[in-house]
């Protein structure tokens, strides 16, 4: 089994984009790619949370649950190149813990490859919590993704090709860098 080494950097920087729909750049993204291993490649985390102790769970139990703050943040994460799945993700009701699995869902299977920016998807859980059900949900905004990354970390996308990896492909995307 392929072990997983994932690094996350402390806050470094925090971006201020649309007033309308900040976004917390985790870390300083030029640092993190100027860092990769010949077996490594970059994964951009998006996470939108409207509920407090959320944590997300790679099915490689040797990673630690991320857990993202409240808000909406991209972080650029440093993977092995291979094959992921988030396997589940926990979200508190009250003082009972609840777990949702993912792991037999495709669409939160992904892949990272070398030279690329890997992309999924936004990772959206909502404000809505039942005791047996939580709004959990898999957004593809690779176009707003990109049109950030261009005014706030373009070098970043003159190294590295950003690639949708989520279940269902993205023509948009592929339209878009063929006219560029």
């Amino acid at each position: 089994m392929m072990r997983l080494a994932i690094s996350l950097v402390a806050v470094l920087q925090v971006l201020p984009v649309a007033a309308e729909n900040p976004v917390s750049w985790y870390n300083d993204f030029a640092s993190v790619a100027d860092t990769l291993k010949s077996n490594e490649a970059l994964f951009l985390l998006d996470t939108l949370t409207e509920r407090e102790g959320v944590s997300w769970h790679l099915t490689d139990k040797t990673v630690s649950p991320l857990k993202p703050p409240m808000g909406r943040q991209l972080r650029l994460v440093k993977l092995r190149v291979g094959k992921y799945a988030w396997g589940s993700v926990e979200v508190p009701y009250f003082d009972l813990p609840y777990r949702l699995s993912l792991a037999d869902q495709k669409r939160w299977q992904f892949t990272v490859a070398r030279d690329r920016l890997n992309y999924l998807g936004m990772q959206f859980v909502g404000e809505t919590r039942a005791t047996s059900s939580i709004d959990v949900r898999l957004i593809n905004r690779t176009a707003e993704v990109r049109a950030l990354l261009l005014e706030n970390h373009p070098e970043l996308l003159n190294r590295f090709e950003l690639t949708y990896n989520g279940y269902y492909p993205d023509d948009f995307l592929r339209f878009v860098s063929e006219a560029q």
